[in-house]
């Protein structure tokens, strides 16, 4: 079981960064003892990676603790398949670092990113492509969720730029789908257009299968499609996307689909298949623990809710979230969806609210 668990350190990055094998990567770590998969600092924070992928924060930031504290006896000789300059586990230290900084952008914490970003960098040795690759997009990041898509925009393109350095994993749909929503959020459109294109040439070059990571880019353009009223357009980039991001472990721009998909059937009238859509968008966003910038599809439900003049659907889906048009708001700045929520039982229900 040791050297099982050896096999699964040294293959982690390559089976999930590289290939996007979750499943696989899930099957191998269950099938090893608890001891020993709670034990020993790499197996930690792969077991970390997969909880923040399922937006399981809490349960992540135990993990990274253990991981921390284990990191001392990891094994100095390590030696990743997937080569050093391709491995996040490679440097424990920076890796536990790197994954906290996640932590607090799945917690809408942006400051805490901005200050723990520096020590992710100090801690990264030479030769680390991955690791860097990853810290200068969770600074992007960061930058987007302080409201400053420009400065992440800076900071997400060399990025980008390094994908082909790291293979076709997901990785490329990662910096994709963020960098396309900062640019989108400066009104540039053609830029977004742009930045798709060159993910598909690495993704999907000419004469060969696309891969997953292709399905983000054909999302996002899908999405471009949809604001110009080239409904035919979306409709044909969307669905390509869609069956392209089911096969990806990042399922951040599968659900921006199905919203996307969502949206296009409610302009052709289909209301119940909008409804559907939405619906199955909700099942691959992240849990509620998870910041509302970094999972928008509730916002979006209540939007086509509202589009579809439901508001008794709309005051159901506030019940069901458990909420309250006299709530006050609980922090500064409550998601969207949960203040358009308030709006609609407003609405619904006179003398109920504001």
């Amino acid at each position: 079981m040791t050297w099982a668990a050896r096999l699964i350190e040294e293959n982690f990055d390559e089976r999930f960064y590289l290939h996007g094998e979750v499943s696989t990567v899930r099957r191998w770590l269950a099938l090893l003892p608890p001891e020993l998969a709670g034990s020993r600092a790499r197996l930690l924070l792969a077991r970390a990676r997969l909880a923040l992928l399922d937006g399981r924060p809490a349960e992540a930031e135990g993990l990274l603790d253990l991981a921390e504290r284990a990191s001392a006896d990891a094994d100095s000789r390590f030696e990743p398949s997937a080569g050093r300059a391709s491995s996040l586990l490679v440097n424990v230290p920076a890796a536990v670092t790197l994954l906290r900084v996640y932590l607090a952008e799945l917690r809408g914490d942006a400051e805490t990113t901005v200050d723990l970003v520096p020590r992710a960098m100090a801690a990264r040795r030479e030769g680390e492509v991955m690791l860097g690759t990853i810290i200068g997009w969770y600074a992007g990041m960061a930058e987007w969720l302080r409201g400053r898509p420009a400065e992440a925009e800076r900071l997400l393109s060399p990025a980008a730029g390094q994908r082909s350095a790291v293979g076709e994993g997901f990785l490329a749909a990662w910096v994709c789908h963020v960098l396309c929503q900062a640019q989108r959020a400066q009104g540039q459109l053609d830029a977004v257009v742009g930045t798709c294109r060159r993910t598909l040439e690495i993704t999907a070059p000419p004469g060969r299968p696309a891969s997953p990571a292709a399905g983000a880019a054909y999302v996002t353009l899908g999405q471009d499609a949809y604001q110009r009223d080239e409904l035919d357009t979306a409709l044909s980039h969307v669905t390509a996307g869609i069956a392209l991001c089911r096969q990806l472990a990042y399922p951040a721009p599968l659900a921006a689909g199905l919203v996307t998909l969502a949206w296009i059937r409610q302009a052709g009238g289909d209301q119940a298949g909008a409804l559907d859509a939405i619906g199955e968008a909700g099942r691959f966003a992240p849990g509620p623990a998870v910041n509302g910038l970094l999972n928008p599809v509730p916002a979006e439900r209540a939007r086509l809710l509202l589009a579809q003049r439901d508001l008794a659907g709309a005051a159901r889906w506030a019940d069901e979230k458990g909420l309250s048009a006299d709530d006050e708001p609980r922090y500064p700045s409550e998601p969207e969806h949960l203040l358009l929520a308030r709006v609609l039982l407003a609405q619904d229900r006179p003398g109920s609210g504001p």
